[in-house]
């Protein structure tokens, strides 16, 4: 279990809290190989337990009991339409509201386990309407829902009409790809892994110029983060982050894997923007939600621009793993960069990380 850090290292690290440090990838792709490693961590609760599990469950529900019939989304039709619109919309609020009221309005948890000390929401003129919780919830749904619905309504409407390779499962083992169970349960991983390298990729395309200016901002408003700020994105970065769902028309996929995929993206980038790193009961962590990589980036802008699952910002020289150490290279990099660029000292035009 990773451990709250130590009272002696408060007055020193920038966190209210941090998990153990430096942060360490997933060990799967790493060298030399890991393999009975890489096989504890994949069964084990970080990864099996707290991630894919509980989406594939929720995924093969939201298939089996929230999910029109094929034959009736071979066409288009306002009224099962509506329904997924709808279903998405009562996960996603039922989600982040009861994650907001447990962390953030009633206090439940207080600061155990809180990565940074500042308050969220928070009210300043940067955000639609004022409020950090009102543009939060505007983005999430007006856009971030809407895009994550139409990307499945989509797929639901070509898998219906039997326009895209499908996924079935079988019991026999020796089936064919797209019938072979342990292609469908194979899936549920390799979903998380693309996604990770497709989030690095136009993560990294997001941060670029006017790019950042115009669209990516509109996320990185907030610098310390909640629920709602998950998918509070602007429109055109909501159609280029669900954009990784697109590799299912090229791969034997079933409707539950595009679920799960979207799913993931959505409600997942909600868990993971809470904002502490797990709900605790009687001092134990029972649930983990929020990511510190992730939130490092929020705090210091040009850094982990993937996720822990792959190790892309290593790999590239993005890394920040958590330590004073890591900010105090990072600063020295960006003042040298702008004094090289004839820029005032200092971070690059980004929103307040004071």
């Amino acid at each position: 279990m990773q451990k709250q850090k130590h009272a002696s290292d408060a007055k020193k690290s920038t966190w209210l809290y941090h998990p153990a440090l430096p942060l360490q990838y997933y060990p799967i792709f790493v060298w030399p190989l890991r393999p009975l490693a890489a096989l504890k961590f994949l069964v084990g609760r970080d990864f099996m337990w707290s991630l894919t599990l509980p989406f594939g469950i929720m995924a093969a529900l939201t298939w089996a009991y929230l999910t029109p019939p094929a034959e009736r989304m071979a066409s288009f039709d306002i009224q099962w339409i509506g329904l997924i619109w709808l279903r998405n919309l009562i996960m996603l609020v039922l989600l982040a509201q009861a994650l907001h009221l447990y962390f953030f309005t009633y206090r439940k948890q207080g600061d155990d386990r809180r990565f940074d000390a500042r308050d969220y929401p928070m009210k300043s003129r940067q955000f639609a309407f004022g409020d950090q919780y009102w543009d939060n919830v505007f983005w999430s749904i007006v856009s971030g829902l809407s895009f994550w619905t139409l990307y499945e309504i989509g797929f639901l409407y070509l898998y219906a009409n039997g326009s895209l390779p499908f996924a079935t499962w079988s019991w026999d083992v020796s089936a064919a790809l797209a019938e072979n169970p342990l292609w469908f349960l194979f899936l549920f991983v390799f979903v998380i892994f693309w996604q990770s390298t497709h989030f690095y990729w136009v993560h990294k395309f997001l941060h670029w110029g006017s790019v950042y200016k115009v669209v990516h901002s509109v996320h990185h408003r907030n610098v310390n983060v909640g629920p709602w700020s998950g998918i509070s994105m602007h429109w055109i970065e909501h159609i280029v982050y669900f954009s990784s769902v697109l590799i299912h028309l090229v791969i034997p996929s079933h409707p539950i894997h595009v679920i799960f995929h979207l799913q993931l993206a959505s409600l997942g980038a909600v868990i993971f923007h809470t904002g502490f790193e797990g709900v605790v009961v009687k001092g134990r962590l029972v649930w983990l939600l929020g990511i510190f990589h992730h939130q490092v980036h929020h705090r210091y802008y040009n850094c982990n621009y993937g996720t822990e699952a792959i190790a892309w910002d290593k790999w590239f020289g993005w890394d920040h793993d958590g330590t004073e150490e890591a900010t105090r290279r990072l600063m020295k990099e960006l003042r040298e960069k702008n004094k090289a660029e004839k820029m005032p000292s200092g971070r690059p035009t980004s929103p307040s990380h004071d």
